[in-house]
């Protein structure tokens, strides 16, 4: 979800019937503004590696018929899994989750302002 907050005269609402679009008249400059700020986020962001499934805990192997027949019916026991600690860098991933406006610890960053930028009124 994004959420932008702009001029009302810069957005144009009257280009579909039911409201479903709106046509921005600085629209590059509105792309290039979500483009970085998705690339902030993404870059301020720590991979997390995608854990390990252990096959055994999902293959379960069927008695055959004769050992069903050998074995007279117990509750099955079920083991606890083991706690692991969780690893530093799932900390370090929440510490570095990215500030977006609204959240209390939201910053603006400065942006560089280039030769090439021009004023459109």
């Amino acid at each position: 979800v994004l959420f932008i907050e702009l001029d009302p005269h810069q957005v144009d609402v009257n280009v579909h019937p039911a409201k479903h679009e709106v046509r921005f008249h600085q629209a590059r400059l509105v792309h290039d503004f979500i483009y970085q700020a998705l690339t902030d986020a993404l870059s301020q962001s720590a991979v997390i590696d995608k854990p390990q499934v252990n096959e055994s805990a999902f293959h379960r192997v069927e008695p055959t018929e004769s050992e069903e027949i050998e074995h007279s019916p117990e509750p099955e026991k079920v083991q606890e899994p083991a706690s692991s600690p969780v690893p530093e860098r799932v900390y370090q991933a929440i510490d570095s989750t990215p500030a977006y406006p609204g959240r209390s610890d939201y910053e603006v960053k400065p942006r560089n302002s280039g030769p090439s930028e021009t004023s459109v009124r």
